[in-house]
């Protein structure tokens, strides 16, 4: 799979709703590995980052087609 492919919806236009998933979903990991290699502990998935990528997807899902 193409990365344009995978940050496009199927009528082939490109979704700033899953580029911006992606995004958070990478700098948190990023954090998280930081916090686990400073405290030698797995930290804990806060409900505000869930809740972030949850209403990304929402916006991307049900938002008004031109």
């Amino acid at each position: 799979m193409k990365l344009r492919e995978f940050f496009s919806e199927k009528d082939g236009k490109f979704s700033m709703g899953r580029l911006l998933m992606c995004v958070v979903v990478i700098v948190y990991l990023f954090i998280a590995v930081y916090v686990g290699i400073e405290t030698k502990s797995v930290p804990d998935i806060p409900v505000g980052v869930v809740g972030l990528v949850t209403l990304l997807y929402g916006v991307n899902k049900f938002s008004v087609k031109n």
